[in-house]
Order: C-alpha cells, then structure tokens, then sequence
C-alpha cells in the first residue's frame, strides 16, 4: 500500500547542515602514468631510467625500488567488488580498447591476450566476424559434436567492437570516454569441451603439460590450428597467413644407412637456443642469428642405426621451404632459468637495450639456405642493416626438395615489421608480492602474468572513433525527440549538450590517428612505444609471443579490414531456426514472421536464466587472502524476450548446456 504522507521520494531530504556535503574526491595515482615524466618516453626499465634521474630530479618514492613500473604492477579487482560495480574506466587510458577482467590466477587467465593480439590482425577479425553470419554453423543438421569456435570467437571480438563504440553513450554528464572490459567466459567454456584441448589439458593448471610462463604459446598454437580446422571447406585463412614449409633430413654422421627425408607444414616458429648458450668462451648474439637458426639449422643428437646395431651420432637438419605473411615466433624461455636462453635476450648492444629488433628482412636461397638481416641503430642516429647468412651445407636430395617446394610460392623475401609481443611479468620480483610471502625463482612456480604489447593500425583507430562519433550522434537525436517511457533508458536523462561535446571530442580525435603502440596489462590499458615492447633486458619481464608482418602485405589487404555484413546486421532468421535438441522450432517463432519482430529503434525487454556447470575453487594464501582458482561457471539454460510495443512474447526456449549442470541455481522459500 502506498503512503498518504504526500513526500517526494526522489528529493534529498537531508538536513539542511547535510546538503552542501561533498563526498571527498581524492586522486589516487594512476597506475597507467610513465614513471619519471607526464608524457610518453621512450622505455621504463632499470638501467635506461637511472640516467634520467640526475637530469630530472630525485624520483618520486616508492618508483622503481622493486624493479617493476607501476603500469607492469599486477592490479586486481578486489573480490568482494562484483566486475559490473568496480569502476576499470579508471585504469584505460587509451580511450578505445577495452582490456579484460580475468584473475591471473585462473588457469585460462592467458587466454584473453592470445584473443586480444588476433583481434588486431586485419584479415583475422574479418573473417571472425563473418563467422557471426554463416547460417550453416548454426543449422542442426550439421552442427557437429564439437561447437565451432569461431562463432564464440567472433561474438568476442563483437564484444570488444561494442565497448568501444559506446564509450560516449553512458549516462551522467562528464565527457571523457569510459572503456569498460569484456570476459571471454562463453570462449573459454566452449574452448573447454573440444577433446583434443581437454587432452592436451591446455585451460588446467597442470605443469606437467606447460608451466604457467608458456602456457600462451601451446595456446596460440592450438588456436591457430583449430581455427584453420574449421575453415576446411573453404580458403585456410590462418594457414594462407601463418602457415610455412620446413623440409627435414636425417642421416648418421658415419653415412650408415639412408637418409630420411619429410615435409611438415608448420603455423609458429619455435625458436631454440642451444648453439648459442653455455659455451666455453662467452659471446653476444644476435636476434638475426638465432631467428636464422630456426628456420635453417642443424643439431646433432644420439639415435638408433639398424645398419650398425649401436647408437651413432645423427645429423638433424631443419630448412625453411616458403615464407608466411605473419611470422609467428614462440619463445621458448620464459619460466625457464637465465642460463636456457633468457641470457640471450638480456643481451645490451648499445646504450637503449633493445636486443629485439623493429624490422627484419628474410630471404631464401635458390641452394636452399636462409639469410636473415636486421635492422639496428648505430651511435650517429643512421640505421644499418646486419646480415647474418651461415654455410649451412645441405644435401643435394635435400636442396632438390626444397627446389620444389619453392616452385610452388615465388615469394622468397620478406621485409617484416614488429606487430605484437606477449610477455610474462614476474610478480615474485615485486617487494608487494614478496612480503605476502611469494618465494624466489622456482621454475615450476614462478609466480606472474602476462601482458600484451600490439601496434594498434591506424586504420582500427579511424574506424574506432568514427563510430564513437556515430553513436554519441544517435543518442543525441534520440535525446532530443524522446519522449515518455524511451526516457527510462540509462541515457534517457543525460544533457545532448554533454553528448554532442563527447561526439566533438572523437572527432578532433580522428585528426590525430596513426599508428600507436598500446600495453594490455589486464584491464589497466596505456598508450605506449615500440622501445617498450623491444626491451628485455629488465629482470621481470620474459618473452613468450612475438609476431612480425609483412610489410608489403599492409596495402595490398587495406580492402579488407571490413567483414561482409556489419555486426549489427544480424539476420531476423535465426529466431526461426530448429533446435538443436529436438529439432523443433520454437512456438512463439510459429506465430509471427520476420515482418513483425522489432525493428531499429524499438524497445524489447528480455530475461535470461543460467545454471552452473563448474563450482569455485579456491584456497587461502599464506597472508590470509582468499585466492580463486577456478571461477564458478555459468551457462545459459532460459532466455525470453518481450515486445514492449505491445507485450507479446517473442522467445521463451529453454537453452540445453553442453555440459553437466552442477547446480540449477534454484532456491524453495
């Protein structure tokens, strides 16, 4: 029953001493600032910054006095804040890529990296996002067993589309852009029941399949493979742009026995350090050398013979046949002791530090060996090529197969450029974590997450803006002309003078686009250099993931950075489609026709019901905290969606898990 005392619930009936009250409002620091200057420079680590300081001034305290820059720092949400109450807006600074929400300390929590860095590739992110729109991967006649990744990939990637774009379209009445973070659970949740993943055990805490520093690399492989798996039926997308050749040959050193030759189609390039490290007489190399090692190097190791029924010394030899347009290169090291190959890329040549180059050239030859050239920096500020191309002395069998394989691509040079790094960042290096009682360098339980470095194209940023400037339009004309009930919108009460300013801002934004470098950090998200993601020599910071692209291939695909159909463009169809478990269409899809449903603009209410399939884990640390291995994960078991033109049900199904519910999330009163 409402009450008679006739006051206005929405008034601030505080007294009138209380009113004026302002709640304090004090900056905090901003995790994501450079650490000894308001504006961007050119790297953050130890020894290129103490020379600064004498130039600069006494730094600030607390800066660098464990080793690790703030915006590198492990930042969590606190887990008694639920992720839609806890402000990340605060921690993106790059005003346009959302970062995710995910606990290191999940066993996926590598996942949304590897996501991130694909979104990034121009003709990835088409293609995923066609996948939206491809009715024959929702038909269940030839839905098979296991779901297709793709489609939970590209809601994903539209995920990260949306939150962008509606940076400027919140309620209130400042006018900065607001980024809020995506979750890849429906991904991961679906990456979890394909078999060969469940095998390889790639989303479990297990070290015994990969410890935590290298788990993104058997990820990113597997990604890559299953991704092309799917497109068997039509043009490999991954493969066409990952995908290289190597011709192997092995024979005994004493000529005992024929040699064997094979072909193997690769998608990485694992990258190995043996010749290089624990030598008699120390020596620097280069990245050119160990590359060239890679895709065109010999070891030799202890094997079998038939011939002779004893061990002998056998040669391995190992030649890239064909170059891919995206080179993919996994690290091979992090986790792993300085001695195992980390010593290399702490290597310092001049004075910035910068063992990873931005530029390097490969090239193949018509005898079968490979040169790899890299471009470096020299003390008078000119750039010089360094050519690294060996005597590798190949079989004549051996040369004439990969004559062949080569007759089949023409393209034997490629000039590559930088495009993404993934790094794992060593918590256990931070006085913060070593006071909660983390221990030192274990390999097995070295302690960290990971981080994505990525040059965000110009063309993402056009686009990005462009359609920010778009929506905050829109809300403006819907301001303007709403009225009644289309004012109980989050936005309904918001000024458009506020909104059409939010609008001019990305539109003065769009003058500035160019290329940029952007550091994923969770969701603490900063604008930052190519020197940055280049620099290993820092003692927390160890390699995983680096990819290089063609530099030719950039204006040939510039067509293509759009899908097919616009995100929003989905077909009406899918309402219409057969279950997947009966194979009955739903009786509220019998009454209506596509005509009828909703159209732009139109108001729906839905709801939705969900089940858990996975309970929480978690144990309790040494300081007392409560630490979260494994989330509770939901699925969707109801959805249903009301007109609110005129109240009639559009859906009401009930959605059949793939997985086994654990609990159906009911409570009786």
């Amino acid at each position: 029953r409402t009450s008679n005392l006739g006051l206005n619930l929405l008034d601030n009936h505080l007294p009138a001493h209380r009113k004026s009250w302002k709640r304090n409002t004090k900056v905090l620091p901003n995790p994501n600032k450079m650490i000894y200057t308001e504006s961007l420079s050119d790297t953050c680590f130890l020894e290129n910054n103490r020379r600064r300081r004498k130039a600069q001034g006494k730094p600030r305290a607390n800066e660098m006095e464990d080793g690790i820059p703030e915006r590198y720092r492990l930042l969590l949400r606190p887990s008694y804040v639920a992720t839609p109450h806890f402000d990340h807006c605060t921690y993106n600074r790059s005003n346009l890529w959302p970062g995710w929400d995910y606990p290191p300390s999940m066993p996926s929590a590598h996942a949304p990296s590897v996501l991130m860095m694909l979104y990034f590739i121009p003709e990835v992110r088409s293609a995923i996002l066609d996948k939206q729109f491809d009715t024959k991967l929702y038909n269940s006649k030839t839905v098979e067993h296991v779901p297709p990744l793709s489609t939970e990939m590209a809601f994903v990637f539209h995920n990260i589309e949306t939150i962008s774009q509606n940076a400027f379209t919140y309620p209130g009445n400042t006018t900065a852009a607001r980024i809020g973070v995506f979750v890849p659970t429906n991904f991961l949740a679906t990456f979890c029941v394909i078999p060969e993943a469940t095998n390889m055990a790639l989303l479990d805490d297990n070290p015994a399949v990969a410890v935590k520093a290298r788990r993104p690399e058997a990820f990113y492989r597997f990604l890559l493979y299953h991704l092309d798996k799917e497109s068997k039926k039509q043009k490999k997308l991954i493969d066409s742009l990952h995908g290289l050749n190597f011709i192997s040959t092995n024979e005994f050193a004493t000529g005992s026995g024929p040699p064997s030759n094979s072909s193997v189609r690769a998608l990485t390039v694992d990258l190995s350090y043996d010749p290089f490290i624990n030598l008699k007489e120390p020596k620097q190399f280069r990245f050119g050398e160990v590359l060239r090692h890679a895709l065109c190097g010999e070891a030799r190791l202890r094997a079998w013979c038939k011939a002779t029924k004893s061990y002998e010394t056998m040669i391995h030899r190992k030649v890239a046949s064909c170059l891919p347009e995206i080179l993919s290169l996994s690290c091979a090291c992090a986790g792993r002791k300085e001695e195992e190959g980390l010593c290399i890329w702490r290597t310092s040549f001049d004075s910035f530090g910068y063992w990873l180059p931005e530029m390097i050239e490969v090239e193949l030859k018509e005898d079968g060996n490979v040169i790899v050239r890299e471009l470096v920096d020299t003390e008078n500020g000119q750039e010089n090529w360094l050519t690294f191309d060996g005597t590798t002395n190949l079989p004549g069998k051996m040369v004439g197969l990969i004559e062949k394989d080569r007759s089949q691509d023409p393209k034997m040079k490629f000039r590559y450029q930088l495009e993404a790094v993934i790094s794992f960042v060593r918590d256990d290096m931070d006085a913060q974590y070593r006071e909660n009682g983390l221990q030192s360098f274990d390999e097995e339980k070295a302690e960290g997450h990971h981080v994505l470095h990525v040059r965000v194209p110009a063309k993402y940023k056009r686009r990005a803006l462009t359609r920010q400037k778009e929506q905050a339009d829109q809300l403006v004309k819907f301001l303007q002309k709403a009225k009644g009930h289309q004012r109980m919108t989050l936005a309904g009460k918001t000024d458009p003078a506020v909104v059409k300013k939010r609008g001019d801002i990305a539109k003065e934004q769009l003058k500035k686009s160019s290329d940029e470098w952007v550091l994923f950090n969770n969701f603490v998200v900063t604008p930052t250099v190519v020197e940055d993601a280049r620099a290993f020599h820092s003692p927390f910071k160890e390699p995983c993931i680096v990819t290089f692209r063609a530099i030719s291939n950039e204006k040939e695909d510039a067509g293509k950075m759009e899908p097919a159909r616009s995100a929003n463009q989905g077909s009406a169809t899918v309402l219409f489609s057969r279950s997947i478990s009966n194979n009955k269409v739903s009786k509220y899809s019998n009454q209506k026709s596509p005509n009828e449903l909703p159209g732009k603009g139109d108001l729906i209410a839905f709801d939705a019901e969900f089940v858990s399939v996975q309970e929480e884990e978690s144990i309790l640390a040494d300081s007392g905290n409560k630490v979260t291995v494994r989330e509770t994960r939901h699925a969707l078991a109801r959805i249903s969606l009301i007109d609110c033109r005129n109240g009639k049900i559009i859906l009401d199904d009930h959605v059949l898990p793939r997985e086994p519910v654990v609990d159906y999330l009911t409570m009786c009163f």
